[in-house]
């Protein structure tokens, strides 16, 4: 898999992973919660692998190393 995440794309989806599973914490419906927090685990699985499935599909490329 050829990386297609910038550094900046990384950092933010970093972030969302780190608020969203914190806001799960604060939920109690248990559906919510879980969908919150498989969310957080994709978005922080994409900031650490620098690849994301759906850029792949578009042919968006916002890393600058090609």
């Amino acid at each position: 898999m050829k990386k297609n995440i910038g550094t900046k794309d990384r950092l933010a989806r970093l972030i969302l992973a780190i608020i969203l599973f914190s806001v799960s914490f604060f939920i109690d419906n248990e559906i919510a919660k879980i969908v919150l927090i498989v969310i957080s685990i994709i978005s922080l699985l994409q900031a650490v692998i620098g690849w994301c499935g759906l850029y792949a599909l578009l042919g968006k490329n916002t890393c600058p190393v090609k």
